[in-house]
Order: C-alpha cells, then sequence, then structure tokens
C-alpha cells in the first residue's frame, strides 16, 4: 500500500509542481509589469519556462499507454 502511494507521489509530483510555477508565472508577472520591474519579469520568464517544460512532460504524460 506505501509502495504503490510512493510510486504515484513519484509519477506525479510534477503536475503539482507545473500548477505552482504557472501560478507563480501569473502572479509574478502581473505584479511586476504593473510596477514596470524589468527584473521581476525576468523571474516571471523562468517560472513561465518551468512551467511550460512541465506541461510538455503532462502532456507527454496524457499520451502515454502507461496505466
Amino acid at each position: 500500500m506505501i509502495a504503490q502511494i510512493t510510486q504515484y507521489c513519484e509519477r506525479n509530483m510534477y503536475k503539482g509542481l507545473t500548477l505552482l510555477m504557472a501560478a507563480g508565472f501569473i502572479l509574478s508577472l502581473w505584479q511586476n509589469l504593473d510596477a514596470g520591474n524589468g527584473v521581476g519579469i525576468d523571474v516571471a520568464m523562468v517560472f513561465g519556462l518551468f512551467a511550460g517544460i512541465g506541461a510538455l512532460l503532462w502532456a507527454n504524460d496524457l499520451t502515454d499507454d502507461a496505466p
């Protein structure tokens, strides 16, 4: 039972991180565009990059035939 939960968490941990990165991207970009902060916009783009990579992994996982 615990092994199954551990395997499930290992397979799906990146999904939660992807959602957090996407939220960080949106909130950081929204705050820093309003303030005109260039460094903050760069940080938002890094969040967006990681969210994009996670989204690609998630899409690949959806098309995978594994259970």
